[in-house]
C-alpha cells in the first residue's frame, strides 16, 4: 500500500505539474476570501460561490455549531480546535498565488447537496488538497454525506498515505495529537 501510494502521488504530482490547466478540463478562478483551509470563495462565471475541496478536512476556522460539535466529537478544547483551524487557514492563504487565481478540475458531481462546488483546486506548487494533507493541516476525507463515486478515485486513493505519512512525522496540526 505504502509503495503503490508514493508511486501515485509521484504521478500525481508530475501529471499536475507538465499538463497545461486549459488542456486537462480545469476551469480558472479567482479566489475571493479564504474560509477555512478547505473552503474558499471564488469568482466563477461572474458570480462569487463557495469552493470545497475536495478529499480534504481541515478544522473549523470560525467559532460555531460546527466547531463546537467537532470538538464534542473529539474530546478536544473547542479553543485548541479553533485556534488549529485558523492554522490551517493560515497554511492555505500562504499558498494562494498573490493575484489569487486558481484552476480547479471537478469530479463527476461539481456540486454538494448545499448548492457549494466540490473540486480539486490547483495553485502553482500542485494540487493544494493534496498539499494540505501532505503537510498536516488537512485529514484525508474519503467519504461524503452523499453518493459520490469519484472519478478521480486514484487520486483520493493517494490521501490516506500522505495523511499517514504527516501524522507518523507529526508535521502541521499533527503535532497537536489529533484533530
Amino acid at each position: 500500500m505504502d509503495r503503490r501510494g508514493l508511486w501515485v502521488l509521484l504521478i500525481l504530482l508530475l501529471w499536475s505539474s507538465l499538463a497545461p490547466a486549459s488542456q486537462l478540463g480545469r476551469e480558472k478562478m479567482k479566489v475571493v476570501e479564504v474560509i477555512h483551509g478547505d473552503t474558499l470563495k471564488v469568482l466563477w462565471k461572474g458570480k462569487v460561490q463557495t469552493l470545497i475541496l475536495l478529499g480534504a478536512d481541515t478544522p473549523p476556522a470560525l467559532w460555531g455549531p460546527p466547531l463546537l460539535r467537532r470538538a464534542k466529537l473529539l474530546n478536544m478544547d473547542p479553543d485548541t480546535l479553533l485556534k488549529m483551524g485558523k492554522e490551517a487557514k493560515a497554511f492555505t492563504q500562504s499558498l494562494i498565488p498573490s493575484q489569487g487565481w486558481i484552476y480547479v478540475e471537478f469530479d463527476w458531481i461539481k456540486r454538494d447537496p448545499q448548492g457549494r462546488l466540490m473540486g480539486y483546486v490547483y495553485v502553482p506548487q500542485g494540487m493544494l488538497n493534496a498539499i494540505l494533507i501532505a503537510q498536516g493541516y488537512a485529514r484525508a476525507r474519503l467519504s461524503f454525506p452523499f453518493p459520490m463515486r469519484p472519478k478521480k478515485d486514484w487520486i483520493l486513493s493517494a490521501f490516506p498515505f500522505l495523511e499517514k505519512k504527516a501524522k507518523w512525522a507529526k508535521k502541521g496540526l499533527w503535532r497537536y495529537g489529533r484533530f
